[in-house]
């Protein structure tokens, strides 16, 4: 089975307007409360993904290379207006992307849905984050290796 979560990290490292807002702060699943190098809270804006379902088609003969991904993109800033900035760059670089993402060849891809949020502070910290989570419908081929 494809690492989906790795070509979507690889495809949006190939976006420049999404990378120069969150350079390589894309985590998977979880948004890390320092920086990599653990010396200061991490940076803003950022983001997170997830993979929410993995539908594989099937015929009399076995599996389909064709595959339907749910994944959720959750952006993370310190302003409502950074969140919103990192929102519409993602969603005009991606939509509709067709072609190479990684290892793998996406068909389509584009938003299903938005939802605005709000983290408020946590075990008493000072920080509060806005949040925009998307979850993204992306149909592709998996590669055979």
């Amino acid at each position: 089975m494809a690492d989906f979560g790795a070509a979507m990290y690889a495809l949006i490292q190939t976006k420049a307007a999404i990378t120069a807002l969150v350079s390589t702060r894309v985590f998977p699943t979880v948004l890390p409360q320092t920086n990599p190098d653990l010396s200061k809270p991490l940076t803003m804006p950022s983001m997170t993904y997830n993979i929410i379902s993995d539908v594989q088609s099937r015929h009399l003969s076995g599996v389909e290379p064709h595959a339907d991904t749910l994944i959720q993109f959750d952006y993370y800033g310190d302003t409502r207006t950074s969140v919103v900035g990192l929102a519409d760059a993602v969603r005009n670089a991606l939509n509709n992307h067709d072609g190479a993402a990684g290892d793998e060849t996406v068909t389509s891809m584009y938003v299903q849905q938005q939802i605005d949020g709000f983290d408020p502070p946590v075990d008493g910290s000072p920080e509060s984050r806005y949040r925009i989570s998307q979850d993204w419908r992306v149909h592709f081929v998996q590669s055979t290796s």
